[in-house]
């Protein structure tokens, strides 16, 4: 229950508010002309003061939280659990809230912060105060995100933005259902933990099938494939780490690994040298043996039998020229095959030796490369433990793959296990809740019964996705229904809260709720106003147009003596902050 709304400028119009019903009004005044406007004066600025000082977003408090606002600072007096409770937020601040005193029934209490002597709360640790002692909330509520909080039920009994007033059970436009139906829930009195749980079910089976999705798209890499298919390549890649794992256990690392390799190498190349020296020896060896057996000297009688048959008589000089050169060519060919002999004895030696020499190194370098063969360098072991890593890690993560679609398959039915004791559980809450249901429908029915005759319905229904909400008013295609059902569902909560402790015993309407609504009903909803607020002991504000005001529908139904503030198109000082920009 709001006691005041003030402010640091003396501009400021004060309001001072009553329990029961308080009425600000936006007069026109005799001096004012067709141009001049009550849009502007601050009914609904007044609206957004007072839920910025209790706490709501500075970013959406934009009307507040202006640059030609700066320096202002607001504060609203309110009774807050028994107590009378002044905040005072700051335009230029707006991260804390400030108190004159300390406030012991405060489940989180207020503070001085270094270098400021005056007692604050952090805005958010004054929404967890406001939930506890105005709805009863926890001060460490966080077993999940769809739990009510101050700031998502206090719009249901202050709306605000023009979005607020679409629909009964929404405070703003694109209300997610969850928000409707926790919240609703949680204001009628149902079991708004229910309808939390199955938000949180709808969530991880969005997230399973958000998954799959992925997985069949090929967005996410890895999974393509049954879980036989992912068994399959992870036997065939554990089996390659356990062979690798075998060599790495066999493995041994000489220190001079790159020294025997290189020397092997070295050895290498001269058998190779000392081969191909001997292939060239052989080679000519093989031309000697040859011309050495095919070495012979000319024959003498065959020249003197060729001039015999020729019948030439030949000088005996000549034939002893022939006999010398036939010794002599003896001599020769004696003493060339005394030269291939010796060439081919040398050339047979140094072929051994070259065998010999090519066995030496051989041996030589068998023994190297049989260290080699035995042992490895150590990047060569460090590569085999990076691809036994590699082997390892692929098996484990295909592991964790095979894990996932396991879980993803357990886990839908785990869902749909859940949703349904939910559902099981939900119905029989809602069943064993009737009472409470008949009492807000009744009330409703009440309501709208009063606005026009004939009983409207609330309709509170529990299925399988969690409550669904309906209100029913007949001629509600009539201009402004849509608004009367939104009044008569505010003042059924109003009305059900006023019995409630701890309870806001608050519910405030701006001006806009009232557009376009029949003058009959607007005056019977001022009147039905007064006397549930009066009677119940809660605080009903309203704000109007003075031209809005059903004065000949309200009969002996004295409006005058429930206005609180009148703001006026006069002048700036008429206006609620006394300054116009």
């Amino acid at each position: 229950m709001i006691r005041s709304v003030s402010s640091n400028m003396e501009s400021f119009r004060r309001v001072n508010f009553q329990p029961g019903f308080n009425i600000v009004l936006a007069d026109r005044t005799q001096h004012s002309t067709e141009r001049d406007s009550r849009n502007g004066l601050g009914k609904t600025l007044l609206l957004e003061i007072i839920h910025f000082c209790l706490g709501g977003d500075a970013a959406r408090t934009r009307t507040v939280c202006r640059p030609e606002l700066a320096g202002w600072t607001f504060t609203v007096e309110l009774e807050l659990g028994g107590r009378l409770v002044q905040v005072t937020r700051g335009v230029d601040a707006p991260k804390r809230v400030y108190f004159p005193e300390a406030y012991d029934h405060f489940p989180l209490r207020s503070e001085r912060q270094r270098g400021d002597q005056r007692l604050s709360l952090a805005v958010a640790d004054w929404n967890i105060n406001l939930g506890v002692l105005m709805f009863g909330l926890p001060t460490d509520d966080t077993t999940n995100a769809y739990s009510p909080s101050f700031r998502s039920l206090f719009p249901y009994f202050a709306r605000r933005a023009k979005g607020s007033i679409l629909s009964p059970f929404t405070h703003f436009e694109k209300q997610k259902e969850w928000d409707k139906q926790v919240h609703t829930a949680f204001l009628l009195g149902l079991s708004w933990e229910i309808a939390s749980q199955l938000q949180v079910l709808k969530d991880r089976k969005k997230g399973l099938t958000d998954f799959k999705k992925a997985v069949k798209s090929g967005v996410v890499q890895g999974f393509q494939g049954s879980i036989g298919d992912l068994e399959a390549k992870r036997v065939q890649i554990e089996a390659e780490a356990t062979r690798t794992a075998n060599a790495l256990s066999q493995f041994r690392v000489h220190e001079r690994y790159r020294d025997i390799e290189r020397e092997a190498n070295r050895l290498t190349e001269e058998i190779h040298k000392v081969s191909n020296d001997n292939f060239g020896k052989r080679r000519l060896l093989t031309t000697y043996e040859k011309s050495l057996t095919e070495e012979a000297p000319p024959n003498s009688n065959e020249v003197l039998a060729l001039y015999a048959d020729a019948q030439v008589a030949l000088p005996d000089a000549i034939k002893r020229r022939i006999e010398e050169v036939d010794a002599f060519h003896h001599t020769v060919v004696a003493n060339r095959r005394q030269f291939l002999s010796a060439e081919c004895d040398q050339l047979r030696s140094e072929i051994q030796a070259n065998d010999a020499r090519t066995q030496t190194l051989t041996e030589e370098r068998a023994g190297h490369l049989n260290i080699l063969k035995t042992h490895g360098a150590l990047e060569e072991y460090t590569q085999l433990q990076q691809q036994f890593v590699t082997q390892r890690t692929k098996a484990e993560d295909i592991k964790k793959m095979i894990e996932n679609l396991q879980k993803l398959r357990e886990g839908q039915g785990e869902i749909r296990v859940q949703t349904a004791q939910l559902e099981q559980r939900g119905q029989r809450d809602y069943e064993e809740r009737e009472q409470v249901r008949d009492r807000a429908v009744n009330l409703f029915n009440e309501n709208s019964q009063f606005l026009y005759e004939l009983p409207g319905e609330l309709v509170i229904d529990f299925q399988e996705t969690g409550f669904k909400y309906d209100v029913q008013i007949e001629r509600s295609t009539s201009d402004g229904i849509e608004q009367m059902k939104i009044y008569c569902f505010d003042l059924m909560l109003a009305q059900l809260w006023s019995s409630k402790n701890p309870s806001p015993k608050l519910l405030f309407h701006d001006s806009r709720l009232f557009d376009g609504v029949d003058e009959r009903q607007r005056a019977k909803a001022l009147i039905l106003a007064e006397r549930e607020a009066r009677v119940r002991g809660f605080q009903y504000i309203c704000t109007l147009n003075s031209d809005s005001v059903p004065t000949a529908q309200l009969g002996s139904f004295e409006l005058e003596q429930f206005i609180r503030l009148r703001l006026t198109d006069h002048d700036p000082s008429g206006c609620l902050l006394g300054i116009r920009f």
